[in-house]
């Protein structure tokens, strides 16, 4: 049990990898000017549990102090899995960011109140919420997982709890996926959520952006860029400007949820062709022709899929199932583009040109006409 009051002094955590440590805070105040109040240095998992009724401040108003090769960077800092629990509230102050562990962050309850100058809640691996209240005010992001190791981490996965969160960077901001199952968060943030792959099945959201809404893009190799809502109360204002309510490089389903500015913006994308559902074959050979392969006289079926869905200046398609309809209607026509099933030995094996097929593969070719 934790409580009272102390000045530039660190709970350092240190003990056997396979131990668990629990900390109970109990009307706890840790002012310091250069170094964490709370630093797990090494353990299994450590449990920070807030008691009932109490309020925990802790606080780092000066510039933070490296560890040896250690940059401690977070006023709760942490190389182990951290679990957040309890009843009480725990109040952080941060010139940098405030909560960050190399490994999981889990909150399970408790009150959270965090006024930090980065990142309010970083992890390595992956943040997962199933319940709690969050006050966020984040000078960069106010949830961020990330992991340049390994690309099945640096998720975010949100299942309950309340949220306020207020972001100069993005309010949920993960490497890989983005999972909001229920909750009530209001965001306000230069983008609201941001990830590869992001699913929303359930909760409230009401977004304020000051680019996109929610935004997927190619920041892991492990899926294709997408938005998929299959269900929750939506609803989402961007300021002015080249911003989306949706913005996906990938693909965009959407199966449910309210009717809402999500399903008003996504009838809007379709409609003006942002997104498109069906592709000319005359429109895919002029964006070969203009921009992908000027140098080349052809290019792989995946690798054309994998730019369509990154590059924000390229056509965007519903889905892969467009992108191949277009090749199979354009194959029978001497006017734009021939099949191949490989390049090899100098010339092109199995190639279909002015032939009808009816299915491509990933790996074929898409080859110029005048080769």
């Amino acid at each position: 049990m934790l409580s009272g009051d102390a000045t530039d002094v660190t709970i350092r955590v240190n003990v056997d990898s396979s131990a668990k440590v629990q900390l109970v805070l109990d009307g706890l105040t840790i002012q310091n000017t250069d170094s964490a109040a709370i630093y797990v240095v090494s353990a299994d998992k450590v449990f920070i549990t807030t008691v009932a009724g109490s309020t925990n401040n802790l606080s780092v108003s000066g510039s933070f102090v490296a560890d040896g090769d250690t940059n401690v960077d977070a006023v709760v800092f942490s190389k182990d899995d951290l679990v957040l629990n309890g009843l009480g509230t725990l109040v952080i102050s941060s010139t940098q960011n405030g909560i960050s562990s190399h490994d999981d962050i889990k909150v399970t309850g408790g009150t959270y109140q965090i006024d930090c100058k980065a990142d309010a809640i970083e992890a390595n691996d992956d943040v997962l919420v199933a319940d709690g209240t969050f006050t966020i005010t984040a000078g960069k992001d106010a949830i961020h997982a990330e992991n340049d190791e390994d690309v099945t981490k640096g998720n975010v996965y949100i299942a309950g709890g309340s949220s306020t969160i207020q972001a100069t960077g993005d309010g949920i901001q993960a490497q890989n996926a983005v999972q909001i199952d229920g909750g009530v968060h209001s965001i306000n943030a230069g983008e609201a959520i941001e990830a590869t792959y992001i699913q929303i099945n359930d909760g409230t959201l009401a977004i304020s952006a000051k680019d996109d809404g929610i935004n997927a893009s190619a920041k892991s190799s492990a899926y294709t860029p997408t938005i998929e809502i299959r269900g929750g109360d939506i609803t989402i204002q961007m300021a002015s400007g080249d911003t989306d309510a949706l913005d996906s490089n990938g693909n965009l389903y959407i199966s449910g949820g309210s009717d809402s500015i999500v399903t008003k913006a996504a009838k809007k994308m379709i409609q003006e062709e942002q997104v498109i559902t069906k592709w000319a074959p005359a429109l895919l050979q002029m964006s070969l022709d203009d921009l992908l392969w000027k140098e080349s006289n052809d290019i792989s079926i995946k690798k054309l899929w994998e730019y369509l869905s990154t590059y924000c200046y390229l056509p965007r398609l519903a889905n892969y199932g467009v992108l191949e309809d277009a090749i199979i209607n354009g194959l029978p026509s001497t006017e734009f583009f021939a099949l191949a099933a490989s390049f090899s030995n100098g010339r092109y094996v199995d190639l279909k040109f002015n032939k009808a097929v009816f299915s491509v593969n990933q790996s074929d070719l898409l080859v110029k006409t005048n080769v």
